[in-house]
C-alpha cells in the first residue's frame, strides 16, 4: 500500500512550494518541504527517500506529522532538557576544567 500526503490547501501547497526552494530556511525544513512536495505529486516513498536521502521509515513519518499537524509539523519538536553536567553551586570546578581543556587543546601548561 503507498502512502500519499492529504489534499492540500491553497495555502499549504503555496507554502510549501516556497519553503522547499528556499536557500534561508533550515536545511531540515525545506528537506522535509520536499518530502511532502513529492508525495502530493504522487512519488512513492521509496524514490522520495533516495531523492532526499533519508530512510523510507523517516519520510512516512514526515508524511504522517504532516497529515496529522499541517505546516506546523514540519517544525522540529521541543527537544527534552539535558542533564546539567556541571552543578552551578560550584562555578570554581567549571572554570578549573574550561582551564584544563583548554591548555590541552592549545598545548601550552
Amino acid at each position: 500500500m503507498s502512502m500519499y500526503v492529504r489534499q492540500l490547501t491553497i495555502d499549504e501547497l503555496t507554502e510549501i512550494q516556497k519553503l522547499k526552494a528556499s536557500k534561508t530556511k533550515p536545511a531540515r525544513q525545506v528537506q522535509r518541504a520536499k518530502i511532502i512536495w513529492f508525495s502530493h505529486q504522487k512519488t512513492k516513498v521509496p524514490q522520495i527517500a533516495t531523492k532526499v536521502a533519508l530512510c523510507s521509515a523517516s519520510v512516512r513519518k514526515w508524511i504522517r506529522r504532516f497529515n496529522q499537524l499541517g505546516l506546523s509539523g514540519l517544525l522540529d519538536a521541543p527537544r527534552h532538557k539535558t542533564l546539567r553536567r556541571w552543578c552551578t553551586h560550584r562555578p570554581s570546578e567549571i572554570l578549573y576544567s574550561r582551564n584544563t581543556w583548554e591548555s590541552d587543546c592549545t598545548g601550552s601548561d
